[in-house]
């Protein structure tokens, strides 16, 4: 998976959607087609106050994981044994090589509306205040046979 998805329901729509509560500065979310690494974009954490939805900056110092890596790679080790959340999002980008250039195309689960990214994160302060957010797409193998991928619908944008 690349950076870039989407998430275009808003902060009332997503809480109702996933039963949490929302966390302080959650209303600022603007739905967005496409969000990419550095933007805010809103995160369900669990915790001892329950399921909550706030907004975190999306992306890890230029670095993504696998979940296949996430829990060797020293970047992620801490976050992926303590600090999982789940990254709302409607649909993912990948682009393909073409004549002519990069191709973009837009993935989503078949029969989905809004699905969650796997996603860790980190409390780094951010200068307004924030903290930041890395996502790890994907089925978390550990010992389990790994789920049947979802069927992708793709179209080109």
């Amino acid at each position: 998976m690349c950076g870039r998805f989407a998430n275009n329901e808003t902060i009332p729509v997503l809480a109702g959607r996933w039963a949490a509560a929302g966390a302080d500065g959650a209303a600022d979310w603007q739905p967005n087609d496409d969000v990419r690494p550095s933007q805010r974009m809103p995160a369900l954490l669990d915790g001892a106050r329950g399921l909550r939805l706030g907004l975190m900056a999306w992306g890890w110092s230029r670095d993504f994981a696998r979940s296949e890596d996430a829990a060797r790679k020293p970047t992620f080790a801490e976050a992926f044994a303590r600090r999982r959340c789940l990254l709302p999002a409607e649909a993912w980008f990948e682009w393909q090589a073409g004549e002519g250039g990069k191709r973009k195309h837009r993935l989503r689960p078949d029969g989905l509306a809004t699905w969650a990214l796997a996603g860790l994160w980190e409390p780094v302060a951010l200068p307004d205040g924030g903290r930041s957010a890395a996502g790890a797409a994907g089925s978390w193998l550990d010992g389990r046979p790994a789920p049947a991928p979802l069927p992708a619908v793709a179209s080109a944008c």
